[in-house]
């Protein structure tokens, strides 16, 4: 759900697998960060419902399928 919920620097941070430092920096970031963030990721979520989750799903599915 990252590519869809965190916006880098916004709401949160990202990091690649097994990188402890870059783990250690996104801590660090979300813990000076956590109201903005938190703000944020509310204004985020508030267009989502379970509709919006089963178009999403419908969308992979055609996608798979005109793939296949």
């Amino acid at each position: 759900c990252a590519p869809d919920l965190v916006k880098d620097g916004q709401n949160g941070r990202t990091f690649p697998v097994g990188d402890i430092m870059a783990m250690a920096e996104a801590i660090r970031w979300s813990i000076s960060h956590c109201d903005s963030a938190g703000a944020f990721s509310l204004q985020l979520i508030q267009n989502w419902s379970y509709k919006e989750n089963i178009e999403g799903l419908k969308q992979a599915i055609n996608y798979l399928q005109v793939k296949a």
